[in-house]
């Protein structure tokens, strides 16, 4: 077993920001170098030789792992403002792209209307601007790394790589949409099947309505509603292989002293609480094409 620790800390001064203006200049903002930003966290290597074989064909198991840890967050900003005039996700304190929105209660059992926390705690179905809060990081996970596997045995290998990020909150453009549970456009199946329909249903989906926002109400979207976890697992590649070398080819007439052939799976699995099509490729934007899952066969040959 062997493996490394590193522990670090990195404050940035001169942090790029938006940096508003009046309107009388002709401009609504520029971008200037008015904040300060620390990262702090660590870095683990460990790699294992679960099983190691006498002689080279043997049964041989390697393990890799990797994990990294950052906390980051805001440490100034210009003018002692402790929030950014032009943009509330920029808060001393906070990491940079923070959440700061009113907090989704879910859905009344008895009427099937959304509903969101006040910032008293109360509960209330029409949202305003004093009742947001901070909910989460939205740009970096707090966790993030990768786990390999490597197998072999006489000329066979296997390797298998998962990746993982884990602490990160997002949003897909795709999935307000398609979450709406309006007649306009089709929604995503979880949304229809668990729409409230029955009063004293327990759900988290409000009921359907032409709107998109009930009398007296905010919009079904609002707050952090339709705002979830980005964490996931994802197996990225598999690989199996069979090498021929000098022993298995003997002397041949086209000279050939190795040969692989071998089979490679990407994307194959990825274990997520997102509805969203690809949990890597999260954001505001909606058409976003997902990672495809590919299966690569092949011979590689050396002379």
């Amino acid at each position: 077993i062997n493996g490394s620790l590193e522990v670090y800390q990195k404050k940035t001064n001169d942090l790029l920001l938006t940096q508003p203006l009046q309107t009388n200049t002709g401009f609504a903002n520029f971008t200037s170098n008015v904040g300060k930003l620390e990262n702090k966290g660590v870095e683990v290597t460990l790699n294992a030789d679960v099983i190691r074989g006498r002689k080279a064909d043997d049964f041989n198991w390697n393990v890799n792992f990797v994990m990294g840890y950052n906390k980051q967050k805001v440490t100034q900003l210009y003018g002692g403002y402790q929030v950014l005039p032009s943009d509330v996700s920029i808060r001393v304190g906070q990491p940079v792209g923070v959440l700061f929105t009113q907090k989704y209660a879910g859905v009344n059992p008895a009427t099937g209307r959304p509903m969101w926390y006040d910032t008293l705690g109360n509960l209330t179905y029409q949202t305003a601007l004093r009742d947001r809060a901070v909910i989460g990081a939205t740009r970096l996970p707090e966790f993030q790394g990768g786990l390999t596997n490597r197998f072999s045995y006489k000329g066979f290998s296997l390797e298998v790589f998962f990746n993982y990020e884990y602490g990160r909150i997002a949003q897909d453009g795709q999935v307000v949409f398609l979450s709406e549970n309006l007649a306009r456009i089709n929604t995503l199946q979880y949304f229809y099947d668990n729409r409230w329909t029955t009063p004293g249903q327990i759900t988290d989906v409000p009921r359907p309505n032409a709107n998109g926002a009930e009398t007296k109400g905010s919009a079904a979207q609002s707050g952090n509603r339709t705002w979830f976890k980005a964490d996931f697992i994802r197996l990225k590649t598999l690989t199996l292989a069979y090498d021929m070398g000098a022993s298995v080819l003997g002397a041949n007439k086209l000279g050939i002293t190795n040969a692989r052939v071998y089979v490679q799976g990407t994307n194959l699995y990825t274990y997520s609480d997102t509805y969203g099509y690809d949990i890597e490729f999260v954001g505001t934007a909606t058409g976003i094409i997902p990672q495809a899952r590919i299966i690569t066969a092949g011979v590689q040959v050396s002379f």
